[in-house]
């Protein structure tokens, strides 16, 4: 069991300085992205049930996702050219 914890710690750390990020950065992010999918996932169930509601929502929230992480990704790219 403590050998898990520790790897878990050790990974954990190892993800934190890929990403360029202190624990509580990783953690605002990551939540962030809970709460926008946790809606998501409401507005899908409405659709499912009444299908004329949120018609694009679950398209609309993938265009962002992936207009949010080119941007998060070309800003780490000019971060990396700095050092």
């Amino acid at each position: 069991m403590f050998r898990f914890v520790q790897n878990e710690i050790t990974n954990a750390s190892k993800h934190l300085n890929d990403v360029n990020m202190s624990y509580c950065q990783h953690f605002t992010h990551s939540l962030k992205f809970s709460i926008k999918f946790f809606n998501a996932s409401l507005k899908a169930l409405s659709h499912a049930i009444i299908p004329s509601t949120y018609l694009t929502s679950s398209s609309d929230l993938i265009k962002n996702l992936q207009t949010s992480q080119n941007t998060n990704n070309h800003t780490d790219k000019q971060k990396d050219n700095k050092n």
